[in-house]
């Protein structure tokens, strides 16, 4: 048995191949499970209905989109009430405003893409982050201006990775091994 609690700040990692992916689908109820409990707060998250997962829940896939809008018209169509906060994010992680203004999504570096979906994720308020290898494409930079935005996160999250170079930014730390999952605390 293995519970999670997603209103908590969480770190599932593990080798590539370990059933990562697996797990998120699980949380995002995109398979059945059968063998372990996932909680948001105190709530069985199979009794939460789809919708409320999607309010509450900001998933960060490995693989970046390939936008046709400027980041800046996707953060005023995702989180009018954040785009500001958002832009900010992705200015301090180094993304130049002028390509955070007029630069297509697809059409910037995987670097800051990858910024610029982070600094969206980072804007986000009252929702569990669950952020797939974030540090894919980041500089050393980079990762550290993520932790340090990560820890003042007010909500919870789960940040999914094949290292551990995120370890002790969480309360719940995990790792996933042979199929299972263990926690470390």
């Amino acid at each position: 048995r293995f519970d999670i609690d997603l209103s908590r700040k969480n770190i599932l990692w593990g080798v590539n191949g370990s059933g990562k992916s697996t797990f998120i689908k699980l949380i995002l109820k995109e398979v059945e499970c059968k063998e372990a409990e996932v909680t948001y707060g105190n709530v069985n998250i199979k009794k939460i209905e789809d919708s409320c997962i999607a309010g509450n829940i900001f998933y960060l896939p490995q693989k970046d989109a390939e936008i046709r809008f400027t980041p800046q018209e996707l953060y005023i169509n995702t989180c009018a009430d954040n785009a500001e906060r958002a832009l900010r994010n992705a200015m301090e992680f180094g993304v130049k405003k002028e390509l955070l203004l007029s630069e297509k999504i697809k059409n910037l570096s995987l670097g800051n893409r990858r910024k610029v979906f982070l600094a969206l994720a980072l804007a986000q308020t009252g929702k569990c982050l669950i952020l797939d290898e974030p540090s894919n494409h980041l500089a050393i930079e980079g990762i550290r201006i993520f932790k340090e935005k990560i820890q003042k996160h007010m909500g919870g999250f789960l940040i999914i990775s094949h290292n551990q170079q995120f370890h002790r930014l969480a309360e719940f730390e995990y790792e996933v091994r042979n199929g299972k999952i263990y926690e470390c605390n």
